[in-house]
């Protein structure tokens, strides 16, 4: 069984969480994105909430554009993502380019912003990022 915040899922009244917090790098992200969307419903919406990838070194904006091009949104999804602004910009940017409207995507330095967002979403709702973005804190009470 994955540790607590590693790769585990849990459902909430109209929500489902797959919660990954405790570490990103790029390999570990595009598995977990693809481990989300196989493992959730394709016909409920999806929110993403994706923490900057810490320690990258000198390719890291480029790495972090690359997962943006990772995503596949539809229609009543949205995505958020949470660190620096330097690294959010370059999810946005790879998404962007992938062709997903901006509108769909935000970007915040930490969660708390998001908050209430997320406990009023209904449906499905991925979390991943590195450690330091503490993107549990947005999971409901009894799910910590």
């Amino acid at each position: 069984m994955p540790a607590a915040k590693r790769g585990r899922i849990e459902k909430r009244g109209g929500q489902t969480f797959y919660i990954d917090c405790y570490n990103a790098n790029p390999a570990s992200m595009v598995d977990a994105i693809a481990a989300f969307c196989r493992s959730m419903p394709f016909d409920e919406p999806r929110c993403y909430v994706l923490g900057t990838m810490n320690e990258l070194g000198e390719g890291a904006v480029d790495m972090h554009r690359e997962i943006g091009r990772k995503l596949e949104l539809g229609r009543n999804d949205r995505v958020f993502f949470v660190g620096p602004e330097t690294f959010t910009q370059a999810y946005i940017e790879g998404a962007a380019e992938k062709g997903t409207g901006t509108e769909k995507m935000e970007s915040v330095t930490g969660v708390e912003s998001i908050r209430s967002v997320i406990t009023n979403f209904s449906g499905s709702i991925f979390l991943k990022g590195s450690r330091s973005h503490q993107l549990e804190k947005i999971l409901p009470e009894e799910i910590t």
